[in-house]
Order: C-alpha cells, then sequence, then structure tokens
C-alpha cells in the first residue's frame, strides 16, 4: 500500500468520525430544552417519594386510635367552667330554697350531743356524746334508754325530758344536738374530685349538693349522672371512711329497689335548669360515668392519618388535629382541603383553605367530634410524581463517543 493509500484512508475515517459527532451533537441539541424544562417545572413545583398507587385516604373503619390524646389545656378548661356553672346552680338552688327549714331524723349511728342541767351538781350542765344505737335508742345516765330513732332532735329533747321527769329531776332543762350525723350514707362513684361516702345533715338534700360535697365533676366526666335511690340498711360492700377523704367505693354496693334516675348534666349546669335538680336521701347512690371517647379524623396528604381523641370536649381546634396527624406529605397542598360533617339530612363538604388560616388572613375554627379533615393534594404535585420517574431514567443517559 503506498502513502496515498494511507493518506486517503485517514482522511476518510476522519471525515467519518466527525459526521457521527455532528449527529450527536445535533441530538444533545434537541433534548438540552425538554431537559431544562423538566428542571425549571421540578424546581418550581417540587418532587415527592410519594407513591399514587397506594391511596392515602384511609377508610374510616379501618382507622385506629392514634393512642396520642389531644391535650391543649380543654379538659382542665372544660373543668373549670363545670366548676363555674356547678357553683352558679347551688347558688340559685339554695336562694329557692330562702326560708324552707330543713328537717332531720334521727337514726342509728348518729351521735347526739345531750346536756342535762342539775344532773350531777346543781347549776352545772353535764354533758353526754352519745351514739344512737341498732335499736334506735341511745343509753343515758340514770335512766337507761330512750328511744329517739325516726324523730327530730326537738323530739328527742322532749323524749328525755320525760325521762328525767319526776324521778330524778323536777322540770328538767335539756339540749340535744346533732353531733355527727352518720345514719344518713350517700355514696358517690366515679368521675369526680373526691368519691367517697358522704353523710347528710338534713332528710333530703339535692344532687347539685352532694356533687359539691364531692369537690364537684372530674375533667373525664361526661354528660350524665345516675342516682340510684335506696335503703341504707342494705347498702353492702362498702368501705367506711371519713367524709371527705375521698376514699373509692367498691363497686357491688346494692340498693333495694330499680329506682334510677339519670340526669343531663348539660340541662343541670350548662342551662341551669333546676328541675332536673333530683333529691337524694340516704342511701342513695350517686355515680358519674366517664366521658365515651370522641373522636376527629384527619385524612389524605398527612404523615400520620387517623383518628385523634378530642379529650375533654366535643371539639378540637383544625390546626392541632392537623399537627397531630404530622403535618402535610410532600404532595400535600393545605389550600386543597375540605372538612366533611355529618348533618341530619347526610354528609356536608365544606372546602377549607389551611393556608390562608395558617397566614392568619382566615379565622381557625373547630373541628366537632366525628368531623373528618381531608388534606388534598394539586395536579401539578401530582403530575410531578409521574414525571419524576421519567425525568431520573432520562437524566442518568450520558452519550459516549465511540473509540
Amino acid at each position: 500500500m503506498t502513502c496515498s493509500d494511507i493518506a486517503e484512508r485517514r482522511v476518510s475515517a476522519l471525515d467519518a468520525r466527525r459526521s457521527k459527532l455532528a449527529a450527536v451533537g445535533t441530538s444533545s441539541c434537541r433534548l438540552r430544552p425538554a431537559g431544562l424544562l423538566l428542571l425549571a417545572f421540578l424546581a418550581c413545583f417540587g418532587c415527592s417519594r410519594l407513591d399514587f398507587s397506594n391511596p392515602t385516604a384511609t377508610p374510616l373503619g379501618d382507622i385506629m386510635d392514634s393512642g396520642r390524646p389531644y391535650d391543649d389545656g380543654a379538659a382542665a378548661a372544660r373543668a373549670q367552667h363545670r366548676a363555674a356553672k356547678l357553683a352558679e346552680a347551688v347558688a340559685a338552688w339554695q336562694r329557692s330554697r330562702a326560708g324552707v327549714v330543713e328537717g332531720y331524723d334521727i337514726g342509728a349511728g348518729d351521735v347526739l350531743r345531750v346536756g342535762v342541767l342539775d344532773l350531777e351538781k346543781p347549776g352545772v350542765e353535764s354533758r353526754l356524746e352519745v351514739e344512737v344505737g341498732d335499736d334506735g335508742a341511745v343509753e343515758l345516765a340514770l335512766v337507761g334508754k330512750v328511744a329517739v330513732a325516726g324523730v327530730s332532735p326537738e323530739e328527742a329533747k322532749r323524749r328525755i325530758c320525760a325521762a328525767y321527769e319526776g324521778k330524778y329531776l323536777k322540770s328538767p332543762k335539756v339540749s340535744v344536738a346533732l353531733s355527727e350525723p352518720r345514719s344518713k350514707p350517700v355514696i358517690v362513684t366515679g368521675e369526680v374530685a373526691k368519691p367517697g361516702i358522704y353523710y347528710l345533715n338534713k332528710n333530703t338534700s339535692s344532687l347539685l349538693e352532694i356533687l359539691l360535697l364531692a369537690g364537684g365533676l372530674a375533667a373525664g366526666a361526661g354528660d350524665e349522672v345516675i342516682v340510684a335511690h335506696g335503703n341504707p340498711a342494705v347498702v353492702t360492700n362498702v368501705s367506711d371512711t371519713a367524709q371527705g377523704t375521698g376514699t373509692n367505693v367498691e363497686e357491688s354496693a346494692e340498693v333495694t329497689r330499680q329506682d334510677v334516675v339519670t340526669v343531663d348534666v348539660r340541662r343541670l349546669l350548662d342551662e341551669g335548669d333546676l328541675s332536673v335538680n333530683v333529691a337524694v336521701r340516704g342511701g342513695d347512690i350517686v355515680t358519674v360515668p366517664a366521658g365515651k371517647k370522641k373522636y376527629v379524623y384527619v385524612l389524605g396528604y398527612v404523615a400520620r392519618p387517623g383518628a385523634f381523641p378530642t379529650e375533654g370536649g366535643d371539639e378540637m381546634e383544625v390546626m392541632h388535629a392537623l399537627a397531630l396527624a404530622g403535618g402535610l406529605q410532600p404532595a400535600g397542598r393545605a389550600e386543597n382541603s375540605f372538612v366533611l360533617k355529618k348533618s341530619a339530612s347526610g354528609q356536608k363538604v365544606v372546602p377549607v383553605d389551611l393556608t390562608k388560616i395558617a397566614r392568619g388572613v382566615r379565622p381557625t375554627f373547630n373541628l366537632r367530634a366525628g368531623d373528618t379533615l381531608v388534606v388534598g393534594t394539586g395536579f401539578f404535585a401530582r403530575l410531578s410524581e409521574f414525571i419524576r420517574p421519567v425525568f431520573s431514567a432520562g437524566a442518568s443517559y450520558t452519550p459516549t463517543l465511540a473509540p
């Protein structure tokens, strides 16, 4: 092969290489604008790792309790509100009872303070603390037993005077006072500040007064109070306690008859309806059940969809609910949210813009128990989820030159 032949071959190979480079360069120029467009699009709208093949809106039936109670002081505020309402209601009840003389019938277990003048020394009053026995009588010096059960302290005074009259004293002067009322126990159980046994100092009290004695409703109290009327003689399995100590009472206490009244606390306290302030007598059992757990639901493009209990109330502020759900997913759009509310006519959809609420442009609002907050997404956010894998695959391609 001559030198001219070798030179011609090298020129031909160089021309072929240049043609190949030109073709590749033209192709790269075509790809560059599209790549830049995708980069600009994704820079504006962002990428997300959310898998759209899996639904994010969990059916309500599959939602489990998150175990994270909502607590922003609502329970304490509700308890304080009810305490204030209880005080107002008791004051209104006492005003309505002004001038009414409250009677008391002495019973077994009561401790009486009895004073008898000239019994031991002339001009000196002898004072005795005596307990009424199971037979309804008290044991007194010199005269022995005197029956006092079922009568007022005033009537007991007359009976004791009659016992001393003639035999031991002439025109005896006697005083009788109730020292420790213990014949009329009322058992208070459940969600009150101080559950225990409380002894009435009058024949008939009221539900409001009993709740006040027990320190008011606890934060976990529901909207009902159950009063079971009964006979104190058959109250069993109850641990005795000093008044107001708050000692718990066993649940096996019994009553003689099925006379049970359920009182709506909202009517009694919030509305001040004294007509539902039922009478409470010795032997009654007052039970304050715990409130049923109520939930709000947060679904859609949030980190932790779920059900969140509204501890101590029926409502939860919407931004707190969103915070409990862990905030938004990357594809979530706060402005594209809505609330599902149940009503008598069915389910109502209320669009909400959480972005404006967060910025203070619009006032916040409370979700009621049973409401569902759904955080949506946007068109471009969804589109970016489909484009991202394609763009990632294209970006990994780097053309190389053949040797």
